[in-house]
């Protein structure tokens, strides 16, 4: 099973990427509907992990 704790840096990376696109896909659908808080959390823990690696997010997608 993988974790976060497990993935290797690049994942780490590309899965925050998505994760962001799938916030920015749920705010526009339903702004604070259960996805769009589902993402939010799930982009948190991600760029918790990335900060104590000493990462840093780079956002992909634009939130208009």
């Amino acid at each position: 099973m993988t974790t976060i704790k497990t993935m290797s840096d690049q994942d780490l990376s590309e899965a925050a990427n998505r994760c962001e696109l799938d916030l920015i896909q749920a705010a526009e659908l339903a702004p604070q509907g259960e996805r769009h808080e589902e993402c939010f959390a799930a982009l948190y823990c991600l760029c918790v992990e990335m900060t104590r690696r000493g990462m840093t997010f780079k956002p992909v997608g634009v939130i208009q």
